[in-house]
């Protein structure tokens, strides 16, 4: 309670403590201050969906379990960098991990593992740059205004229907060219793609919902891989289909290696 007397319980024991029971380090200041996660091992942050946060730092060797405990699909908002030095986060159910400011630049040292286990991380900037370097996610979306950018190679392992989903914004693969690789479905609603001259791997590529989509291949220098054919909405029994919007090529290279006969389809119905 703050005055050195822990409570236990509603019959009157106490306890007294010292000093030595409180933290006593560090000033939280709301909107700048940073979350380190210091302990080698595993420590549990528990938050409510849609927590705010600014910066947080994992060193090495930790690993940090989010706890959303009024949702199982609890959002962490984070509006100012993620320093992972640790091992990766990772979660109890389906929760995931939103970036609502620009002009931050994440850094992970242990790309294949420190966002692998997270359901999804969305991109939810309005304006500015977010530049993210090589990583593996389960699932990745873009939903507003702002510029995503690579540092490094992205994979998102999910094999399902917008495993990697686009609705709003830009999204680059920077003049380095890094690479991307989706497992499942790339469905582009919105918003501006571009490849420049990376290797880009999908399973199947829908194009839809308004004529301000526009999805640039990859040029000459590229490639774009389609590896199979949607299963489920709109891209269901195709490799490709375009139901509005731009597809530029670039004067790039297209390359189907889809298992069996499919559809590929580039109409407006």
């Amino acid at each position: 309670n703050g005055n050195g007397t822990l409570y236990k319980d509603d019959s009157g024991h106490t306890t007294t403590t010292d000093g030595v029971a409180w933290a006593g380090q560090g000033t939280f200041t709301y909107g700048t201050s940073t979350l380190k996660f210091t302990k080698s091992g595993t420590a549990t942050f528990s938050f409510i969906s849609g927590e705010d946060i600014y910066n947080l730092t994992q060193s090495t060797g930790n690993t940090l379990l989010l706890n959303g405990i009024n949702d199982s699909g609890a959002i962490l908002d984070f509006y100012g960098t993620l320093d992972m030095s640790g091992v990766k986060m990772t979660t109890t159910a389906s929760n995931n991990i939103r970036f609502r400011e620009g002009g931050n630049t994440l850094i992970i040292d242990n790309p294949s593992t420190a966002l692998a286990d997270l359901y999804r991380v969305r991109m939810h900037h309005s304006s500015g740059t977010n530049t993210v370097p090589e990583c593996t996610v389960k699932r990745f979306e873009i939903t507003a205004a702002g510029t995503t950018t690579l540092s490094g190679a992205l994979t998102v392992t999910e094999n399902a229907a917008a495993a990697f989903s686009q609705s709003a914004g830009t999204f680059n693969t920077s003049g380095s060219n890094h690479a991307v690789t989706v497992t499942g479905e790339l469905d582009h609603t919105g918003g501006t793609f571009t490849s420049n001259s990376s290797t880009v791997t999908v399973r199947n590529l829908v194009i839809t919902n308004t004529d301000s989509t526009t999805f640039n291949a990859p040029d000459g220098s590229g490639m774009l891989n389609i590896t199979g054919e949607g299963n489920s909405g709109s891209g269901d029994g195709y490799a490709f289909r375009r139901v509005s919007g731009a597809f530029v090529d670039n004067s790039g290279t297209v390359t189907f290696k889809t298992p069996t006969t499919t559809q590929i389809r580039m109409g407006t119905a």
